[in-house]
């Protein structure tokens, strides 16, 4: 019940082969990769998923040119699981997810992911400012507006999902003009798939609050026992820089571990892998 995406550049798929095996090292979970030819062409198997879904470009290029968020707000329209955990690529697992489902379980949504605060009143977002999604979409001052973080996603399908993945879709059919953006994503600009969840959540009503199970750290270094006991995913969001540089040395010693119980070595190390993400590099 575990959904990757990989499209755009062959460090997707990397990444996502590097996720997969680390989940597989702790989990006997299903993982589905949705993915593009472009990022398994250099894989020389795909033996850690379980099942290969191609995406159509429709759903993850506009124009030839990879628009990641379409492909995100596409997922659910894939996804072969009616429950699913999804999680960016750029990550790997660190401990068993066992208690994470519980806790999932637990909670009885049909959309679950972090939230960092809420775009109304002016804070809580750097994709852009509330005014600018109001009078975008004329919609009414005081709509609390959240502001996610989709590294990590839980859905369920069903009409309530449908109800908000159409409405986020329609909402980036007629998307707020980068000049307009906080914050620029990606070298060339592109539409962030945050922004328009962001917005179909609040318009649907929908609080998916969940603390993430993703851990980020770019400022300061970190001691793998706190590590562990709060987070089950390391994530690099951003460029290379981005992400302090105790995380790469942990990512690839574990992955070497990974590796090195299932008989093989670890060869796409974090540090190559970050240097062709799509933020990165100029598309087109």
């Amino acid at each position: 019940m575990i959904t990757l995406l990989a499209i755009g550049s062959p460090a997707y798929g990397k990444f996502a082969y590097n996720l997969a095996v680390s989940i597989k090292f702790y989990n006997d979970l299903p993982i589905q990769l949705i993915y593009e030819d472009s990022a398994l062409s250099h894989l020389s198997n795909t033996n850690p998923f379980d099942k290969l879904t191609k995406i159509n470009e429709q759903d993850c290029r506009k124009d030839g040119r990879l628009f990641p968020a379409k492909a995100k707000l596409a997922i659910p329209k894939y996804c072969a699981y009616d429950k699913a955990i999804y999680l960016d690529v750029d990550s790997i697992c660190i401990k068993p997810l066992d208690s994470l489902l519980d806790s999932i379980n637990d909670r009885r949504s049909y959309y679950l992911t972090e939230v960092n605060g809420a775009i109304t009143g002016g804070g809580g977002t750097h994709w852009a400012k509330e005014r600018t999604i109001l009078e975008h979409y004329k919609l009414q001052q005081g709509l609390y507006i959240p502001a996610i973080n989709s590294s990590f996603v839980y859905f369920e399908k069903g009409d309530e999902l449908d109800v908000l993945y159409d409405t986020a879709n329609e909402l980036l059919d007629n998307p707020i003009p980068i000049s307009k953006h906080s914050e620029r994503w990606g070298r060339s600009g592109s539409q962030p798939d945050e922004l328009y969840m962001n917005i179909a959540l609040g318009v649907t009503g929908h609080k998916p609050n969940f603390q993430s199970p993703m851990f980020f750290r770019w400022h300061n270094s970190f001691t793998v026992k706190d590590l562990k006991k709060h987070h089950y995913f390391m994530g690099f969001f951003g460029t290379k820089e981005t992400n302090h540089r105790s995380m790469y040395e942990y990512y690839d010693k574990h992955m070497m571990k990974v590796y090195r119980s299932f008989g093989q070595r670890h060869l796409w190390k974090i540090e190559n892998l970050m240097q062709d993400k799509f933020i990165t590099r100029r598309q087109g």
